[in-house]
């Protein structure tokens, strides 16, 4: 009887453990679908991708710097192609056959920044900006004129670019975009700068744009050709005030 007794005593403590067992197993398993799940490693917040600017890879140099506001005078290379023949071979014979002359230039820097919308019309899209400059600019009445005088008005780029408003990140040089840069003049009652003569010695208010990323804090540089054709920069220091 006594053999009985103990065989019934550790069944029922067998199925006490079973018992608390599966409700160990229910508990847990609650408790987990309760709790949140383990997380990947989330990758680091990647900076704004440059876009590729308009313009070319540049290595910049800069000769001097000046600061909002400061005035700073440039000395620009102009070329007559009036004898230029028919069959140069290109921008080496330019350098070759066209005689140098010498021109100048003032700006003065007023302001650099972004904005997200240049008018009612126009909105920069999701993750990108406009930086804009706003800037004087005078010419000299003894610089060369003429039909076939180059660079021929502010904006000229190429062989004879005029000295004017570039930005520069990422190893790559940009020069102002044209249509977002009429937009912007007039949305503001500037002067357009392709009405602006490099010999008028008339200060003209004009801007400058260049839609890019968000998030870069590009170099502002004026950018011009001296008389011996050799390419120079100078920085605008538009955080220094």
């Amino acid at each position: 009887m006594a053999g009985q007794n103990k065989k019934l005593m550790l069944a029922a403590v067998v199925g006490l453990v079973a018992v608390a067992g599966l409700a160990l197993v229910v508990y847990l398993g609650g408790e987990s679908a309760r709790a949140p799940l383990p997380q990947a490693a989330q990758p680091p917040a990647q900076a704004p991708k440059l876009k590729d600017f308009a313009g070319e890879p540049v290595q910049a140099v800069y000769e001097s710097s000046v600061k909002l506001n400061e005035p700073v005078t440039v000395t620009f290379r102009f070329r007559d192609y009036a004898d230029l023949p028919a069959d140069f071979g290109g921008a080496a014979d330019l350098d070759r056959i066209l005689k140098p002359q010498s021109g100048q230039a003032r700006f003065v820097v007023k302001e650099f920044d972004a904005v997200d919308q240049l008018d009612q019309f126009n909105q920069a899209g999701e993750g990108d900006t406009y930086y804009y400059a706003l800037f004087d600019f005078a010419g000299n009445t003894g610089n060369p004129r003429g039909p076939k005088i180059h660079p021929s008005s502010l904006q000229e780029t190429g062989w004879d670019a005029a000295p004017q408003l570039v930005i520069i990140a990422g190893g790559k040089m940009a020069y102002l975009d044209v249509k977002n840069t009429k937009t912007f003049s007039r949305a503001k009652g500037l002067v357009d700068a392709w009405n602006v003569d490099l010999s008028q010695p008339k200060i003209s208010p004009l801007g400058a744009v260049w839609p890019n990323a968000k998030g870069y804090e590009p170099d502002l540089a004026i950018r011009y050709v001296d008389p011996s054709g050799a390419v120079k920069f100078i920085q605008v220091n538009y955080k220094q005030l």
